[in-house]
C-alpha cells in the first residue's frame, strides 16, 4: 500500500498515509496541509510510528546510506523546544553506553535526531527474555552507571533515564545503551544540571529494583534489596553509583 499523499510504500496501518505526511498534517488545520510535506522528506524512509506524545513522535525507519540498518527518529513537538537549534551528532557525549546520534537537523520546522535502532528491547524485556540472573542484571546497570558518568562529566545530564530508555543489543553479551540522550538538549540544561543528575541517579534506582523485582532474577536470600536500594539511594554522584552496583553484582555472583 502507498501513501496517498507522497507515493511512500509504508504506511501506518489504516491510515493511508505515511508517518512523514501524517506528522505534517497533524500541525496543520488545512485539507491541503498533507501533500505540502511531500516536498520535505525525512532522512530515511518511515516504516511506522514508534510512539507519540506532547513532547516527540518517535518513528521507526530504515537508512539506506552509508549502510543499510534500522534507525529510530525522534521529530520534537513541543511549542517551547521549536526555536532551539537541531542537535549536533558531536555533542551527544561519545561512549559505547550511550546512543550515538546518527544525524540531526529540522523537519517540518522542528528538530529532529536520529539513533541506531537497538533491537534488543529494553533492559527489562531482554534479561527477563533471555532469563539472566540478577549478577547480569546489576552488572549491566553499572555500565550503564559508567556511561552516566562520562556524560555528567562533560556536562550532560539526561535528566530523564527510565526503564525505557535502557535498550539492548539483540546479541550476547546484550550490552545495554542510553537512549533519548538527544532529548537531553533544552534551553534550559544548564541551569538545572544538578536536577538532571540528581533525577538520572534516581532513575537507575527505579530501574535497578524493577531488574530484581521480577521473578527471573533469582535473587538470593541472603540479599535483602530494602537494604541495598537504601544504599543505591545514597549514592552521590554516577561514579558512586557504578561502584555500588559493581559491589552489589559481586555479592549476587557469589554461590
Amino acid at each position: 500500500m502507498t501513501c496517498s499523499s507522497c507515493g511512500a510504500h509504508a504506511t501506518v496501518q489504516r491510515t493511508g498515509y505515511c508517518a512523514w505526511c501524517l506528522l505534517v498534517a497533524a500541525d496543520s488545520d488545512a485539507d491541503g496541509a498533507i501533500a505540502s510535506g511531500a516536498d520535505e522528506a525525512p532522512p530515511c524512509e518511515l516504516l511506522s510510528i514508534m510512539g507519540d506524545s506532547p513532547r516527540a513522535m518517535t518513528c521507526l525507519g530504515e537508512q539506506t546510506w552509508p549502510v543499510r540498518r534500522l534507525v529510530v527518529l525522534r521529530i520534537l513537538k513541543e511549542e517551547r523546544l521549536r526555536s532551539m537549534p537541531a542537535v549536533a551528532p558531536h555533542a551527544v557525549p561519545r561512549h559505547p553506553g550511550i546512543a550515538p546520534v546518527l544525524e540531526a537537523g529540522r523537519l517540518g520546522g522542528r528538530p529532529y535526531v536520529m539513533t541506531p535502532y537497538l533491537a534488543g528491547g529494553t533492559l527489562l524485556t531482554c534479561y527477563d527474555r533471555h532469563r539472566l540472573g540478577a549478577a547480569a542484571r546489576v552488572r549491566a546497570l553499572a555500565a550503564a552507571a559508567e556511561a552516566l558518568a562520562a556524560a555528567h562529566a562533560t556536562g550532560i545530564a539526561h535528566g530523564r533515564l527510565g526503564a525505557s530508555n535502557l535498550l539492548c543489543e539483540p546479541g550476547p553479551p546484550y550490552a545495554v545503551q542510553i537512549a533519548d540522550f538527544d532529548l537531553a538538549f533544552e534551553p534550559s540544561q544548564h541551569a538545572a544540571f544538578d536536577v538532571r543528575v540528581r533525577a538520572d541517579l534516581a532513575g537507575i534506582v527505579r530501574v535497578a529494583h524493577d531488574l530484581l523485582r521480577s521473578p527471573l532474577a533469582l535473587v538470593p536470600g541472603s540479599v535483602d534489596l530494602t537494604a541495598e536500594r537504601g544504599s543505591l539511594e545514597a549514592a552521590h554522584s554516577a561514579v558512586h553509583m557504578c561502584r555500588a552496583l559493581e559491589d552489589l553484582a559481586a555479592r549476587l555472583a557469589r554461590p
